[in-house]
């Protein structure tokens, strides 16, 4: 039955907001922070054959020396009054003396290589009067929070090789087909919360694209289709993840290798599309414990050269205290004279489990309150709850506490990354190549290096297979860098199986 809306529709014009709302949650603000204010930036200078950065460190004292009676030697009493010396003392020989010796780490530079293409159609809508934003803008500002999302993904990944974003863990509990809220054969659902699984659902937006290998990061499971973001559940902790090109992709398809997650693929991970063991360096390539198949610092193996070792202890398997951080600090500080923390990279989870503890009853003892229990004295008492900054302060050493949706749960990083603590490695720009503000100053759009470059100088026309023209521009674009932390800075305490407590 058509009602009296339906009965005047032709006489209404249609409306739209005008303006176009973003829809997604904000990217981590930590991670531009320590981008923009931690890390200092060395353009040219120690890039070198191969793209590595070689960074010389001398190790070892120099020389030689003894404690010995300030008596001096014996001397002998002559007949006719005089001395003779007999037990010369002497100083060290040439072999009973060392000289520092010299060894280098090396990092390779990685390159961030992209493309965007806008069709003609949306350019000329662009400038329609009628148009409620620019979607021309909305698309280069996709593309930055692309760049922007996967830096800060591989800056927090778990592995230092691979560059996983997630390990799904228990494949069988933690894959499902999408049946909600239709049922979807192109689409699985992945649980990054489940048994066994790790990486962090925010590392993850809708239209990101990525591979899935196994664990070793070898073997490709999506071999000949593409795999794209479809949905991120924040709440729930899950992604959804399509095929694009409409294929079945559900926990009983057999997937590269002979996987199927109904019944094996246990711990394959995901990892940004075709950047499988080339990511760049993050926090866990210089948090190296010397334990396991973790020794390698920069290419300096740390079972050589303990002084490049971090300091991991066992999984805490508890929520944090005041009394376990005093005991790991102590630990970092009695084993590394010199190196500093200032800043501990950790999630809201193992922040608020510090927070309760704090503000709760010592238990086994009735007469000690928590720390923010309060004495009135009979005295009215205003109270606001909560927290602002949160900091941590071990013998006059300030800590700041930062919280990050892209950080590794359970887990708290600590090392120095204020004033310059790591650097970030960037090679001279292309010549001719174009710079984008919205961009950044790293990234070169190479569209420019042809004669070409229209709007905004940083387009061209594409291609097609055949080589034809089409009635597409495209953007393509490179940038180069890699990050090591300085020599104040190598040294760091990770903490891992800390409880979380959240909702």
């Amino acid at each position: 039955m058509a009602t009296i809306t339906d009965a005047v529709a032709n006489t209404l014009e249609a409306k739209i907001v005008p303006t176009i709302f973003e829809s997604l949650w904000d990217l981590d603000p930590v991670y531009p922070m320590i981008r923009r204010s931690s890390m200092k930036v060395v353009r040219n200078t120690g890039i070198g054959k191969g793209w590595k950065v070689l960074k010389t460190w001398v190790t070892g004292v120099a020389g030689g020396a003894k404690f010995q009676s300030v008596a001096g030697g014996n001397t002998l009493s002559g007949p006719l009054g005089f001395n003779m010396y007999d037990t010369p003392q002497s100083f060290q020989a040439v072999d009973e003396v060392t000289a520092p010796a010299f060894i280098q780490s090396n990092v390779t530079l990685i390159e961030h290589r992209g493309n965007f293409y806008l069709p003609h159609q949306i350019l000329r809508a662009d400038r329609l009067n009628a148009s409620i934003g620019s979607v021309v803008a909305q698309n280069l500002k996709g593309v930055a929070d692309l760049l922007a999302q996967q830096e800060a993904g591989i800056f927090y990944s778990s592995s230092s090789s691979t560059g996983e974003l997630a390990d799904i863990g228990d494949a069988s509990s933690n894959v499902a087909n999408k049946t909600s809220p239709a049922a979807d054969t192109a689409v699985m659902v992945f649980d990054l919360s489940g048994t066994d699984a790790s990486g962090r659902v925010h590392r993850f937006r809708s239209g990101m694209m990525v591979d899935l290998y196994d664990s070793t990061g070898t073997t490709k499971r999506n071999a000949g289709y593409f795999l794209v973001v479809d949905n991120v559940d924040p709440l729930d902790n899950k992604i959804h993840v399509r095929r694009v090109d409409g294929g079945t992709f559900q926990v009983d398809t057999v997937l590269g290798g002979g996987v199927s997650y109904d019944t094996n693929g246990d711990n394959d991970i995901f990892v940004i599309k075709d950047s499988v063991n080339q990511a760049p360096k993050g926090l866990e390539s210089w948090i190296v414990s010397g334990s396991g198949s973790n020794t390698s610092f920069y290419g300096i193996d740390v079972r050589n050269y303990s002084q490049f070792r971090s300091y991991v202890p066992s999984a805490l398997n508890a929520a944090l205290t005041e009394n376990l951080l005093n005991r790991h600090f102590a630990k970092f500080f009695e084993s590394f004279p010199g190196q500093k923390i200032d800043t501990m990279l950790t999630t809201m989870g193992v922040l608020i489990g510090f927070i309760d503890n704090l503000d709760s009853y010592n238990t086994a003892v009735a007469s000690q309150p928590g720390r923010f229990r309060y004495d009135r004295n009979g005295m009215p008492l205003t109270v606001e709850a909560g927290w602002e900054a949160f900091r941590y302060r071990f013998a006059s050493r300030s800590v700041e506490i930062f919280t990050s949706t892209y950080a590794n749960s359970g887990t708290a990083y600590c090392g120095k990354i204020r004033g310059g603590g790591l650097t970030r490695y960037v090679p001279p720009p292309i010549p001719g190549a174009k710079v984008d503000s919205r961009f950044g100053t790293e990234v070169e759009f190479v569209a420019p290096l042809g004669g070409t470059g229209g709007m905004s100088g940083i387009f061209k026309h594409a291609h097609g297979t055949t080589g034809a023209t089409t009635d597409f521009v495209e953007a393509p674009f490179v940038r180069q860098w890699n990050v090591m932390p300085g020599s104040q800075s190598k040294n760091w305490m990770k903490m891992t199986g800390i409880t979380e407590v959240l909702g």
